[in-house]
């Protein structure tokens, strides 16, 4: 559930922050006890450490299908046009979701403007959304990190500013003549 050195996003880029076994400890005695009524063990004092962790590896993948499989249903509902927003798989594991423009140098007209910014209305909803679902805004690298979620719905409002600018900024085709004029 993390992501690692990969993409990058022309606006914000968010993951799900990764899992490890310790992020498991607080729960490992009903945990050991789920393994015992899934069969994997007679009693939990029979459970090695290497069964509770090879256990615990198979729910981190499937929290990460799971979330995958979220962004992926949330995503379909939208059809963006201007803007491509994608969910990436990551380096190692898990997925992200990036932004990036798919306009070009100019706009056919004022409508186009308009519906780019009525867009990025949509843009601004989903990634709110897929936030309070656990997404968090990352710096991908060797060494990524992760914002809290009030961090991360500042960090989408900076970046609808910066698509609204954007867009107010590129020119429509008879303004992109004129200046090359």
């Amino acid at each position: 559930m993390g992501t690692f050195n990969y993409y990058t996003s022309d606006y914000i880029t968010l993951a799900f922050e990764d899992n490890n076994v310790c992020d498991f400890d607080y729960c490992k005695d009903e945990i050991l006890e789920e393994m015992v009524e899934n069969g994997i063990s007679d009693s939990v004092e029979d459970i090695t450490d290497f069964e509770y962790e090879d256990y615990i590896y198979e729910l981190i993948s499937e929290y990460e299908q799971a979330d995958y499989d979220n962004v992926k249903c949330a995503l379909e509902d939208y059809d963006f046009y201007y803007f491509h927003v994608a969910q990436k798989g990551g380096y190692y594991y898990g997925s992200q979701l990036v932004i990036e423009n798919n306009f070009g140098v100019a706009f056919d007209d004022y409508i186009d403007k308009k519906q780019a910014q009525k867009e990025i209305t949509k843009i601004k909803e989903f990634l709110h959304y897929v936030t309070d679902c656990g997404m968090k805004a990352t710096y991908p690298g060797w060494c990524s990190s992760w914002f809290d979620n009030k961090t991360t719905h500042k960090m989408i409002d900076d970046a609808i500013k910066e698509m609204r600018e954007e867009v107010r900024n590129t020119p429509t085709w008879r303004q992109y003549e004129r200046s090359c004029a």
